[in-house]
């Protein structure tokens, strides 16, 4: 696991969403928890993902100092029984506008229609 750039303004985690590992009988969306590790209001924005692969949410559009937002990802119907290798990438609202992406698997190759 690669240490956190600690010039950059939040910590992810995970840093992958493998819905191949994923037990999805429990719950068919996993999460990536976003934290704020600087000392103002960060907002927040999805800027591109793969429309008609997942549904994607944020949990809010400002992340407080120390504060975390989560984003919840689900699969579609269109992306269940695929090999998938995708990502979300997402803007913050700080003064580099940083972006940072976060890839998306699925590696369930075995029911094939």
């Amino acid at each position: 696991m690669p240490k956190p750039d600690s010039s950059f303004p939040v910590q992810i985690s995970p840093s992958v969403l493998d819905f191949a590992s994923a037990d999805l009988s429990k719950s068919p969306e996993m999460e990536v928890k976003i934290k704020n590790i600087t000392t103002s209001n960060l907002g927040i924005k999805i800027v591109d993902m793969p429309d008609g692969y997942m549904k994607v949410k944020l949990s809010d559009k400002v992340i407080k100092p120390s504060e975390e937002v989560e984003l919840k990802v689900q699969l579609t119907r269109e992306a269940e029984g695929i090999k998938l290798a995708k990502s979300i990438t997402l803007e913050l609202g700080d003064k580099n506008s940083s972006r940072f992406t976060i890839p998306v698997t699925s590696g369930n190759s075995s029911s094939k229609h």
